[in-house]
């Protein structure tokens, strides 16, 4: 496959997920602004909260989506019908008993709840919110073993279509029930419901494009495939513990050791940054089973020209989105939503920070899986969570919510340092000094674009809040640009970031 093509095909599911989650983001805003101001920022904390432990539970899925996932190029290229049948097969007993554990895990916690929710009192039903939070999981895992194929097959705008409409539906019903009944439960409800209903649709489209996963009585992996699937999935479980961890504890603990309400603050900002991430990171989840093709095909100094250009382009999306945050947070959820839900504009810098790191990560990480380089730095993930937590506490305890993202930062430079080192070792078989040294220059020039917008904004003063924030928002979407126009426009990656852009603006097919 040419570069051309794996460009075209990330674009064509890039431009489809930008389509058609626009809509989403705007329905989404909308909603949880009414979600503020009909139920309240305690309510918005256990939404935060709970998903958050649900979140936390899905460790019980081990990485088995992942290992499947690469377990499907191959028979997808070469078109081998009965393998995908039966790592399909495999696929869905796996999430059956995933679903199981789930649901048992969660169950038992219950008793438990009441010393992770502090400055809760004013809640009502509590364990039976936290239920349905666990039956909308649990109901998850039994049906969408499927549509891990469109994914692998580089068809995942099919997947995207569906959720965005019928996203766009949940959300309309749940503004009515909040803004009609003010009733968190039954807000709740609709979720489950219509969230369920849509994957079942969505399921019922890849029977549709791929008929022979309807037949009852397909092949079944042989010991040793599933010996290599566990393989993998051991290596995974490991990596998963850290995305976990980092992800999904921090409201946890801000539950257990500030209070309820300031997880409910927090969500504000985080749901914004959330967006904007899953905007950017849209393209490089897009693009991601490309790379597959990339580490099967291309030498390994192809290998390397392909994933500067990659990281690169993160470099660019991310960097240039995170400084557009930290100038941008504060002004607008104090016009959204007022000044008095506000956090410090230390969190604020370092959940900023958090974001840029976590997102330089991608690109490393999305060539190792293509490359099934998953057992070698699994350790490393272990010693991140348990940093992260460690830290994340003691901080806390000091610093209050700023400690928090303290532990998030220090724990993450653990796989900064450590999936860069792997990669150029197991794949490149080469030094990693010279990314590092990219990554450190990277950084300056970030601090840089941040510096002129400081500068810049000093000699601007005005006091209407509306008028400043449409002037901070052309400042932070010109400037950092510019900057990085002036370092790097003579580069090849530079000129292949606008190569990219213009393909994906005229695509047509």
């Amino acid at each position: 496959m040419s570069d051309t093509t794996r460009t075209q095909k990330a674009a064509k599911n890039y431009m489809f997920f930008i389509l058609g989650n626009i809509t989403v983001y705007v329905t989404t805003f909308i909603m949880q602004t009414l979600f503020i101001y009909y139920l309240g920022t305690e309510y918005n904390g256990v939404k935060g909260l709970f998903s958050s432990i649900l979140g936390t539970l899905s460790l019980a899925e081990l990485g088995i989506g992942t290992a499947i996932s690469f377990s499907l190029y191959s028979p997808l290229a070469n078109g081998d019908k009965k393998k995908i049948q039966a790592l399909i097969k495999f696929y869905k007993t796996a999430y059956r008993y995933v679903a199981l554990v789930v649901g048992l895990i969660g169950i038992a916690l219950i008793p438990f709840l009441r010393f992770i929710i502090n400055g809760g009192e004013n809640i009502k039903h509590i364990t039976v919110i936290y239920l349905l939070y666990l039956a909308d999981t649990v109901l998850s895992y039994l049906v969408i073993y499927k549509s891990t194929i469109l994914e692998a097959d580089q068809k995942a705008y099919i997947m995207t279509n569906i959720y965005s409409v019928s996203n766009i539906v949940i959300l309309i019903v749940q503004s009515l029930v909040i803004v009609l009944f003010k009733n968190f439960i039954l807000y709740l409800v609709v979720q489950v419901i219509l969230g369920f209903i849509s994957k079942l649709i969505v399921n019922y489209s890849v029977n549709k494009y791929y008929p022979y996963l309807k037949e009852k009585d397909g092949p079944t992996l042989s010991e040793e495939e599933k010996k290599t699937i566990f393989t993998k999935i051991k290596a995974l479980v490991v990596h998963k513990v850290g995305v976990v961890t980092i992800t999904q504890t921090d409201n946890i603990i801000m539950s257990a050791f500030i209070n309820i309400t300031t997880v409910g603050i927090c969500a504000n900002f985080t749901m914004i940054i959330k967006i904007i991430d899953s905007l950017v990171t849209g393209f490089f989840v897009a693009s991601a089973p490309g790379l597959g093709n990339v580490v099967a095909t291309e030498s390994d100094e192809k290998k390397l020209e392909i994933f500067k250009l990659y990281d690169f382009l993160g470099f660019i999306l991310f960097g240039w989105s995170a400084i557009c945050l930290y100038f941008l947070l504060i002004p607008f959820v104090t016009v959204w939503i007022g000044g008095d839900k506000l956090i410090d504009s230390l969190s604020v810098f370092l959940l900023c920070l958090n974001y840029y790191l976590t997102g330089q990560r991608i690109s490393p990480t999305n060539m190792k899986v293509a490359a099934g380089i998953v057992e070698q730095d699994a350790p490393l993930s272990i010693v991140e969570s348990i940093v992260n937590i460690v830290v994340s506490i003691v901080c806390v305890r000091y610093f209050g919510l700023p400690g928090i993202f303290v532990g998030t930062f220090i724990s993450g430079l653990i796989q900064d340092i450590g999936k860069p080192v792997v990669l150029y070792k197991y794949l490149f078989r080469r030094s990693s000094n010279k990314y590092f040294v990219r990554y450190v220059l990277r950084i300056v020039a970030l601090a840089l674009a941040c510096l002129v917008i400081a500068s810049v904004k000093h000699f601007i003063v005005i006091s209407n809040l509306i008028a400043a924030l449409a002037v901070d928002f052309l400042l932070c979407a010109v400037i950092p640009l510019l900057v990085f126009a002036v370092l790097y426009s003579r580069s090849h990656e530079w000129k292949y970031c606008v190569s990219v852009v213009k393909k994906t603006l005229r695509l047509q097919k």
